[in-house]
This record gives C-alpha cells, sequence and structure tokens, in this order.
C-alpha cells in the first residue's frame, strides 16, 4: 500500500525514470545484440553463400609449367576453356568432390563515351560457365533486382560498387565488349581500344559477394577502370566469352567436408591425378583475416559503447532514483514513528524502486526489438543478408534481469531517513587548501566547500572519464591522418602505380616510358603470389621487387631488406604468428609444387605493400628478391605493377599528370594496405565513443551542481542576509562547477595522452605497423577549454533558482 501511495503521488518522476532507464537499457541490450552478430558475420556470411570450397587449375600430361615462358602461352595450353573441362573430368573423379563448375575471368569494356577515353569503362568479369550451375562462386546478397537467369544469354549482374563507378542501375541496357589476349596489358594500360565487336547486355541485379563487401580500392587516378565486378552466368559465357581476352578458367570445386577439408583436397591435387600439374587457390580475391580484424575492431567498438552506456545508466540513473528516493524518505519519519523498523523501511524503498524498474524493462524489451534493424555497423553490417528486426532472448533476458538488479540495489542503499542540509563548518579549515581560499576571497571559499561531497566525487570522476576519452580518441584519430598521410609509414616508397602485366614486351614499353620521363626518379617491378607459397607449413604471400630506376628497398621496421636468394624479410604478424626472429631460419614451401622447399634465413621485419592487389595486411606475408619467385614459379612470370617515385621537387600534378599520359588506364595512387584502409571506416568510432561518454558527464555534472546547490541553498540564504549579492550568489555555483572541472582536466590530460599512446600502440601492432603516435593538439586544446566554458553556462542555468527566491523566503521554507 505504502509503495502503491508513492507511486501514485510521484507518478510523473517516476514514469519519466522508467523510460530513461528503459531507454538506457536498450542501448546496452541493443549493443550487445549487434556485437554478437558482429562476431559471427563472416561465417554466417559463408556459410550462406558457400556454394564452392576452392578453385583448382592444371596442365594436361605432358605440358609442364615450368616451360611456359608466357602468360598467352599458358592460357593456351592450360588456362583456357576447353583444356579446364578435361581438367574438370579428372577432379570429379577425387575423393571428396561433391560438385565442380567451369569459371571464369575476363576483361570486359563497359561502352560509355562519355569517360574521358571516349569509349569506356574496363572492369573484371567472374562467370560460371557450367549450364545449370549456380551463379559464379556462391549466392550473394542481392542489393537491387534478382540474380542472372543461368540459361540467358543478355543478362549480367554488376556488384555494389561496380555499379556505383559506372553509374549503372537495375534494368539499364549497357553495351560490352573486350579486347584481343595479345593486347590485354596494352588495353589495361589503356593504349589500345576495345577490339571485339561490342553486344548489348542487360543489368538484372546489384550483388554483394564478400569482394563486394571490401572493395579493392587501388586508388585509380583515371575514370576508366572500375575496381568492382561484373558477374555472368553460363548462358552469357556461352554467348560471349570465346572472343574475350582474361585470366584464363578454372574448376570451381565444392567439397563434400566444406571449407575444413580443403587442405585434404589441396594435398591430393599436389600429387598429379592422372598426370596433371596442378594448383589451388581461394574462392574469391579477398583478404578474410582482414575482414575479420577490423569487425572484430567494430564488435570491440560495440562492447565499448556498451559498457558506456552501462555506466550511463547506473551513474545518471543510479543518481537520479536515489535522489527520488531520498526526497520520499522525508517521510520515513513518520512511518518510523508508528512502529516500522529500518528493515521493513528499507524493504518499501526496494518496492518502490522495483515500481520503476518494471516499466522500464517492458521499455527496455520493446527497445531492444526496436533498435535490432540498426546493428551491426560497419563492414559486418555488410555481409548480413537479413537487416530485419531480431529477438536475442539470452540478450534481452540478461538485459531485463540487469535492469531489475540496478534498481533493487539502488533501494537497498537509498538512505531511509530524510538527510538535514548540509551546513557550513565553523572552526577547523574544512580542507587544506581553505587558508589559501581565504586570501581570494568569500566566494572562492564558499564555491570550494559546496564542491565537496559525494555527488561531488562522482562528477569529477565521470569528467575525468570523459576528457580522457576525448583525449584518447585525438591522439588515435591524429595518429592514423598522420599514417595515411605518410606512405612510408605503411610501407611505400613511392608516389603512384602503373600497369597490370602479364607478357615481358608491354612491361619492358613500360620501363622504356618511365625512364625518357625526368619527373620520375625511382621506379621498380613488383610481382606477388598470394595463393601457393607457405613458411613452415603456414600459407602467406609473397612479394619481390625488381629496381628499374634508383635503388629504393622494400621497408623494414627492424633489421633489413632480403639482398640474396636465401634470404627472407617477414612480416610482423607472419612472424610472430611463425615464433621466429630475426636470424632463425624458416622453410619456403609451394602448394603447387611439393618439391619446391628453400630454406631461407629472415634477416628483417618488413612492412609488407603489395601494389597489385592491395588485399594483404602490412603483417602478413613476406619480402623476397625476384630470384626466389624465378626458382619456384617458372620463368614465365614477371613483374605486374611498376611503382613510381615522382621528383619532390617538380609540381606534383604536373608529374603525375606527365605520367598518366603514358598509362592513361593503370595509374593509380599509392594505396594503404586493406587493413589501414579498413581503420578508416572506423575513424569516427573514437568520436562516438568520447560524446557518449561527454553526456554521461554532462549529465551527471549538471546532477551534482543541482544536488550541491540544493544542499546549500539554506547557507547561500545566509549568506545572502549577510550581505551576499546575486552576482556573488550566482559565482559560487560556477566556483563549485569549475572546481570540479579543473580537477577532471588534471586528472584526464596525461590519462588521456597515455591512453591513446597505448591503444593506438596496440592497434598498430595488431595489424603490423609502426607504432608512432601523434598528440592531438587541436582536441587538446579545445577539450578543456571547452569542459571549462560548458561548466560556466550549466553553473549558470542551475544557480538560477538559488538567484531567484529571495533569502527571507528561502529561510521562511527552512
Amino acid at each position: 500500500m505504502l509503495v502503491t501511495s508513492a507511486w501514485r503521488r510521484h507518478r510523473r518522476a517516476s514514469v519519466f525514470l522508467a523510460v530513461v532507464a528503459g531507454l538506457a537499457a536498450s542501448v546496452v541490450g541493443a549493443s550487445f545484440q549487434a556485437a554478437d552478430r558482429a562476431g559471427t558475420s563472416i561465417p554466417r556470411f559463408m556459410a550462406q553463400s558457400r556454394i564452392y570450397d576452392q578453385i583448382a587449375q592444371g596442365c594436361p600430361p605432358g605440358v609442364n609449367p615450368d616451360d611456359i615462358h608466357s602468360t598467352a602461352a599458358g592460357l593456351r595450353l592450360c588456362g583456357n576453356p576447353t583444356v579446364t573441362q578435361r581438367f574438370r573430368r579428372v577432379v570429379n573423379r577425387l575423393d571428396g568432390v561433391e560438385r565442380t563448375s567451369l569459371g571464369t575471368t575476363l576483361v570486359v569494356a563497359l561502352l560509355d563515351p562519355s569517360v574521358s577515353n571516349h569509349w569506356g569503362r574496363l572492369s573484371l568479369l567472374e562467370g560460371a560457365g557450367t549450364p545449370g550451375s549456380p551463379p559464379v562462386h556462391g549466392y550473394p546478397i542481392i542489393v537491387d533486382g534478382r540474380l542472372v537467369d543461368p540459361a540467358a544469354g543478355d543478362e549480367i549482374m554488376l556488384g555494389a560498387d561496380a555499379a556505383r563507378q559506372a553509374r549503372l542501375h537495375v534494368g539499364d541496357t549497357v553495351r560490352v565488349a573486350g579486347w584481343h589476349q595479345r593486347d590485354l596489358d596494352a588495353a589495361i594500360d589503356g593504349s589500345v581500344k576495345p577490339q571485339t565487336p561490342p553486344f548489348s547486355s542487360k543489368v538484372v541485379g546489384i550483388v554483394r559477394y564478400l569482394e563486394d563487401v571490401q572493395p579493392d580500392e587501388g586508388g585509380s587516378l583515371s575514370d576508366v577502370v572500375i575496381s568492382g565486378r561484373v558477374y555472368a552466368g553460363p548462358g552469357w559465357l556461352a554467348a560471349h566469352a570465346w572472343g574475350i581476352a582474361g585470366y584464363g578458367s578454372g574448376v570451381f570445386v565444392r567439397l563434400r567436408g566444406g571449407p575444413q577439408s580443403v587442405p585434404a583436397f589441396d594435398r591430393t591435387l599436389s600429387k598429379g591425378p592422372g598426370g596433371w600439374f596442378t594448383q589451388t587457390t581461394t574462392i574469391g580475391d579477398v583478404s578474410v583475416s582482414s575482414l575479420r580484424r577490423v569487425i572484430d575492431l567494430e564488435r570491440n567498438a560495440l562492447l565499448i559503447f556498451a559498457v558506456i552506456a552501462i555506466a550511463a545508466s547506473i551513474g545518471f540513473v543510479g543518481l537520479t532514483a536515489l535522489r527520488e528516493l531520498r526526497r520520499e524518505a522525508a517521510e520515513f519519519a513518520r512511518l518510523s514513528a508508528i512502529g516500522m523498523t529500518r528493515r521493513e523501511l528499507r524493504l518499501v524503498n526496494v518496492g518502490r524502486s522495483l515500481t520503476i524498474a518494471l516499466p522500464a524493462c517492458a521499455v527496455a524489451a520493446v527497445g531492444i526489438v526496436a533498435l535490432s534493424p540498426f546493428g551491426p555497423l560497419g563492414l559486418a553490417r555488410e555481409t548480413e543478408f537479413d537487416i530485419g528486426v531480431r529477438f536475442d532472448a539470452t540478450v534481452v533476458a540478461l538485459t531485463l534481469l540487469a535492469v531489475i538488479a540496478l534498481f533493487a540495489v539502488t533501494g537497498l542503499i537509498a538512505p531511509i531517513e530524510g538527510e538535514a542540509p548540509r551546513r557550513l563548518r565553523a572552526g577547523q579549515p574544512a580542507s587544506r587548501i581553505e587558508p589559501v581560499l581565504r586570501g581570494v576571497g568569500p566566494v572562492a571559499l564558499v564555491g570550494a566547500s559546496v564542491a565537496r561531497g559525494r555527488s561531488s566525487r562522482a562528477a569529477i570522476g565521470v569528467t575525468a572519464v570523459a576528457l580522457t576519452a576525448g583525449l584518447a580518441a585525438g591522439v588515435m584519430v591524429a595518429s592514423y591522418d598522420r599514417l595515411v598521410s605518410e606512405p612510408a609509414r605503411f610501407g611505400a616508397w613511392w608516389t603512384i602505380a602503373v600497369g597490370q602485366y602479364s607478357e615481358r614486351a608491354p612491361l619492358d614499353a613500360g620501363i622504356a616510358k618511365l625512364r625518357g620521363n625526368p619527373a620520375v626518379v625511382a621506379a621498380s617491378g613488383y610481382q606477388d603470389d598470394v595463393d601457393t607459397f607457405t613458411f613452415d607449413g603456414r600459407a602467406a604471400p609473397v612479394v619481390a621487387a625488381t629496381n628499374y630506376i634508383g635503388h629504393e628497398q622494400p621497408m623494414t621496421t627492424d633489421g633489413r631488406a632480403p639482398a640474396g636468394d636465401r634470404e627472407v624479410a617477414l612480416g610482423r604478424t607472419t612472424l610472430q604468428a611463425l615464433h621466429k626472429h630475426i636470424g632463425d631460419a624458416v622453410t619456403l614451401g609451394n602448394t603447387s609444387n611439393p618439391h619446391v622447399r628453400l630454406r631461407l634465413r629472415v634477416v628483417g621485419i618488413a612492412v609488407v605493400n603489395d601494389p597489385i592487389t592491395s588485399q594483404s595486411g602490412a603483417g602478413e606475408g613476406a619480402v623476397v628478391v625476384p630470384r626466389v619467385l624465378a626458382e619456384t614459379t617458372g620463368p614465365s612470370n614477371v613483374p605486374q605493377s611498376i611503382v613510381i617515385k615522382l621528383d619532390p621537387r617538380r609540381d606534383r600534378a604536373a608529374a603525375i599528370e606527365s605520367v598518366r599520359r603514358d598509362f592513361p588506364g593503370s595509374i593509380r595512387e599509392v594505396t594503404p594496405q586493406v587493413d589501414v584502409r579498413n581503420l578508416g571506416h572506423l575513424r569516427a568510432v573514437p568520436w562516438l565513443i568520447s560524446a557518449l561518454i561527454a553526456i554521461l558527464a554532462l549529465a551527471t555534472l549538471v546532477h551534482a551542481l543541482v544536488t550541491m546547490l540544493g544542499r546549500n541553498r539554506t547557507n547561500l540564504a545566509v549568506l545572502a542576509a549577510l550581505g551576499f549579492t546575486r552576482g556573488q550568489r550566482r559565482a559560487v555555483g560556477v566556483v563549485a562547477s569549475l572546481a570540479l572541472i579543473v580537477t577532471g582536466i588534471a586528472i584526464a590530460v596525461p590519462l588521456g595522452l597515455i591512453a591513446g599512446n597505448r591503444i593506438w600502440r596496440g592497434v598498430t601492432q595488431h595489424i603490423g605497423l609502426p607504432a608512432d603516435t601523434t598528440v592531438g593538439w587541436t582536441t587538446l586544446v579545445v577539450a578543456p577549454l571547452g569542459a571549462l566554458a560548458v561548466a560556466v553556462l550549466i553553473a549558470l542555468a542551475a544557480s538560477r533558482g538559488t538567484v531567484r527566491m529571495a533569502p527571507s523566503e528561502q529561510l521562511r521554507v527552512e
């Protein structure tokens, strides 16, 4: 009855508090729910989109890949659809193979005279060439439209990024053409227009595979090349593929044992079934490990967000509930006088708290479900097949239990007797600084006295946390901005890159052009292999550079770059995974040729930057000299791209334009590794977290000031009667507020700089980059000044009530 009566008398305050608590709990629960989905996003995407597990390629008996000295010859002898269909029959007979399909990668031109080259854009097209097979290499997320009809000869799908760059939509018809194989390298450089007869294809779907979740983002300086993909089915390939150049065909393989049986399948193929020379590659050109790392960061950000929301709930909702229960406790004196024990009065408080908790739980349950479509965030959201309303019973139940527990504990610790107003103490000093404050004046002395208490300590603590978070965010963002603005920090000494070569003659022609360009001061040819190499049995990408102009070396953070054909520099992540150090030996293996085993000595820790795909992480992989690749993969491989350092004394735009004239189709800016680019998606997260903490601090500071001034209103009235002016009473609140903020600033500045440094070092070491931090000077200045200004405004607003009430009226109330 007492609880019901209290609810009726304080209904408005109770409803307000229940709604605020429910909304806060909604944010907490939705954050945990989104973090859980983010943590499982990649496995769920791969399970739902999975059709095939591996790509197999082979050369027929009598054709040794080591004897093939050009890519064109390799495609003619091994990588064409006719030979691949023969190889598919061999693969179908292997144990563990459930289903196979022919897959092909082509280079196509999407004709559009409005582009700067006056013919259109160049893109990769991936297609499944076996009638009756599913689309390409898996079921994608359908962003718009539908999947292609496998039998249709005029239907294509576009990746979301390709559709954006080409400005195409579902229902559009585009003219498509291609090139002859011998002219493919020159076509990519932009020297040759499309050569095959054009034909029409209709865009029936915009889709998202993993490649489209994390596009290559090659930093193109041309509007000719599309970084996204075009997708086609068996009918389209049968009608058009035979006359268009590309990068060969392979067999898509689905295994009965799923992805975990891939190593056994690779070992079976390496034995050369039927006399075939074989190699395998992964499905899709995307760094799944990099995706997982950035999604882990997104998940951790959501968890941090949830923890902060919990702190906000406990700090603001808990303090507000305590204040309400303290106000209602004034009636407990009469109840105690008629015989109620302290235990019974405490139970009344708990019951009163639960009357607020129950409607808060209802609001929280509805809020968690309503907010569920907004999570997860970032790349994890891009992998979601169903962005809709979800109900996670475990998360909802735990959140509601937490709400009930918070209010129950608040009821237990709330005072059961009315609290007398706090009086200014006479006699002994209230603090060590009181003698100093007496010299400043009575306003400072009274303000410092007002600023003491439980609410003050909470306000100082939360303010310090908020400023620490803001300063740490400033350090992290400033460090990230410096990292991406200085390519040497992410392992690139070059300015731009050109070419996607597969033949020696076009490569030599490109080198000759660069040697004749006075704006070029250094150039090196890079080649990579991202699928076939292992170090002590662990797969890792490998890059090698050949100097054509100048003598630049790959970037290292410790040791040196390799100089001999029995030396290697490993990325930090790979080095740690192998439990190796500089000076140790590792064994280089080739999954396509088990006879290849080279003993290499680790001479340095490299910052791996692959300008060809930019999909490898900075700490993943190895750097070797070109002779190692020639020895292990054959002499036919040539550097796929040339990286170029421009003369810093020349005008940058003019120097880039001088290179663009010779390489209009393939010129691209230096690009950070995929891990660094993914960090860019999280650039706003530190600010969001610090903003949430700032809101908590603001609410706590307002509550603390209102509570402090309310407790001291009688003291202020007495001082007013003794001669304190309105301005002096207003200044008391300002001094009290500034005392809290200045104390918080003194704590936060060193903690913020240390926290930002530590967090940034942890992030960069996680992805294998040098851990150089930069102080966010703007934040370091603006955040404390902004906090002081906000404190003054809050104090002026909170002091209005005590200033407007006449001293006589206040004393009469008391």
